[in-house]
């Protein structure tokens, strides 16, 4: 399968946060197990380590451009983590496992018609999609216990220092970038989709002129968690994010040829910059050594 993204991509790498207990089965068991004994009649067992999946649902907004009309509507992000439990404090990584944007509608100027850049779901279990630390408390493993994790920022197909104060560059030519699907291009790649009336998004204002084939997008999403457990194995609360990045750093024309510098500003000048509104999530403790995919399938 193929996961929708923007019209120029977006991909968020969101921090996931730890649960403890056991077991998805009918005692709460995923497989792991908790690694230390209840805390007394009735409540969860604690856990030294744990392995989570994320579904984070982000409303979104988005103004005109030359080419594409305005729109809101929701951005959903999956994430994994691989987390230790040491007293209150949670510590491990974090990486991004799929996401979907809504469509697009561009202006009759360029067409009038859908567009949504996809990327292949296999992409998100490749060993170059980065993984992030992420750092937090908890007041418990038993139901009605908080989480509270801190701000984490993740660059995808983007070379920053700081993920989470970094300045983001104005220009996409401005952009380091690496390759974390590992394709030899630079960025995560995108395919467009083209069933059911959707079309190639186009690389200048004439509608019969080329079209992008693929497109190399570099993202960087900074997000925190704030919630409560609801089981001995889910939370669900609050996501804030707070940094919500992305440009397209190069492309492939429908002939093969790679894009021109003015065709990857004219895409870029009317990729999505999302205006960021309400989030929330939801957690559900996973079998170490899950793939995205399961995670995916878990978190529907």
């Amino acid at each position: 399968m193929l996961r929708g993204w923007t019209v120029l991509g977006v991909m968020a790498s969101v921090m996931a946060l730890g649960m403890g207990c056991g077991s998805a089965g009918d005692d709460g068991d995923t497989g792991g197990g908790p690694t230390s004994t209840s805390s007394g009649a009735g409540s969860c067992p604690t856990q030294a380590k744990g392995t989570v999946g994320n579904k984070i649902t982000l409303r979104v907004t988005w103004p005109e451009t030359l080419g594409v009309e305005a729109g809101s509507a929701d951005v959903v992000i999956w994430t994994k983590a691989s987390l230790d439990f040491v007293g209150n404090e949670v510590t491990g990584s974090v990486q991004p496992c799929g996401s979907v944007v809504p469509p697009l509608q561009t202006k009759q100027i360029v067409g009038g018609q859908k567009v949504q850049p996809l990327i292949p779901d296999g992409v998100w279990d490749s060993t170059g999609i980065p993984k992030s630390s992420v750092q937090g408390t908890i007041s418990g493993f038993d139901p009605g216990a908080t989480v509270a994790m801190k701000p984490v920022g993740t660059g995808v197909g983007a070379e920053l220092a700081s993920p989470v104060t970094d300045a983001w560059p104005d220009s996409w030519a401005d952009v380091t970038t690496n390759d974390p699907d590992g394709d030899g291009n630079p960025g995560m790649t995108a395919l467009p989709n083209t069933t059911d009336g959707f079309v190639a998004p186009p690389l200048g204002i004439d509608p019969s002129g080329p079209r992008a084939e693929k497109l190399f997008l570099a993202t960087r999403t900074v997000v925190e968690l704030q919630g409560t457990r609801d089981t001995c194995t889910s939370a669900k609360g609050k996501a804030l994010v707070t940094k919500f990045d992305n440009h397209v750093v190069g492309c492939l024309a429908t002939d093969g040829a790679a894009c021109t510098p003015d065709q990857v500003d004219f895409i870029d000048a009317n990729r999505v910059i999302y205006e960021i509104g309400e989030a929330t999530y939801e957690m559900k403790q996973i079998p170490e050594g899950a793939t995205c995919a399961e995670v995916r399938k878990l978190l529907p």
